[in-house]
């Protein structure tokens, strides 16, 4: 064999072996590869089944948030329904115990009426004992006065539990939403000294009523000295509307109409409802941006 078929024959061998070791140098990587694969697929699968239990617990987690939430919106409904049967319930004994004592107050002034009568007949009859009934019918008138006023005061509380009552439970007058009442609001400050029947206030602008069993006329003026008032005791309010209001049991017509010259709100009570009696000319009134200023500056 000569030398150039032995080296041809040596450079084959190298090739051949070349190519071998690259064969398993391909298929060792190509196991690597698939074992690579392989553990990454696990890693994903381990991924997906960490995500899914994840998911689950915090699916978990909704519904338990979400079923404390509706017993939480349960119990609370069953708290306002609790203490709107006790309001009612209350209201109801308070109108009771108001009935019953104007009965006896009437019961006890028709005795005293009567006893008076009887007086004035023993005065014909004995003129030596005139002076001495004249004194008693003086001591009877006085406390038939007292009699008289106490049931006045009266109608005038109960007046202003029926419209306080009415406007809480409400919260609004007409159209105009509300977010707190006061009642019986007293303040003194710089020398000023007043109290306020009913107040409403929102964000923005606030109702000052004022509360009288039968509401006179001559009681109108009343109204826009508090307005003033209130703008001096309460400076937080400078810039809110402040509306006027009137509310009486009964409301004579030409109270009515004289209102309507101060724009104030005039309510009443018809049954256990509250009654806006100038509600068409109010609403016209507060449409008009012109009319609002107008209604401010008229009451600062």
């Amino acid at each position: 064999m000569s030398t150039n078929e032995q080296e041809f024959w040596k450079a084959l061998k190298h090739l051949t072996t070349s190519i071998a070791n690259l064969t398993n140098q391909i298929a060792e990587a190509e196991a690597k590869r698939i074992e690579s694969d392989r553990k990454f697929k696990e890693q994903m699968d381990e991924a997906e089944a960490k995500r899914t239990e994840s998911d689950r617990k915090f699916k978990e987690q909704i519904a338990e948030a979400e079923a404390k939430r509706i017993e939480s919106d349960r119990k609370f409904k069953e708290q306002i329904a609790e203490a709107e049967a006790k309001r009612i319930e209350s209201d109801r004994k308070f109108k009771e115990q108001m009935d019953k004592s104007v009965e006896l107050q009437k019961q006890f002034a028709n005795q005293l009426i009567k006893e008076m009568k009887e007086d004035t007949k023993k005065m014909k009859k004995d003129t030596e004992k005139m002076k001495k009934d004249t004194e008693k019918m003086k001591e009877d008138t006085r406390k038939l006065k007292k009699i008289v006023g106490g049931i006045s005061n009266n109608n005038g509380y109960y007046a202003e539990a029926a419209f306080y009552n009415s406007l809480s439970r409400l919260m609004s007058v007409g159209d105009m939403q509300f977010d707190t009442i006061h009642r019986n609001l007293h303040c003194k400050s710089n020398g000023i000294e007043d109290e306020f029947d009913i107040v409403l206030t929102s964000s923005s602008s606030l109702i000052i009523v004022e509360v009288k069993y039968n509401f006179n006329p001559g009681d109108l003026p009343t109204v826009s000295k508090k307005i003033k008032n209130y703008r001096h005791l309460f400076p937080y309010f400078k810039n809110y509307q402040i509306i006027g209001g009137i509310a009486g049991l009964t409301m004579p017509d030409i109270t009515i109409e004289e209102a309507k010259k101060y724009n104030y709100l005039v309510l009443t009570q018809e049954g256990n409802d509250l009654k806006i009696l100038n509600h068409p000319e109010y609403d016209n009134f507060l449409a008009h941006s012109s009319s609002k200023a107008s209604f401010r500056r008229k009451h600062v």
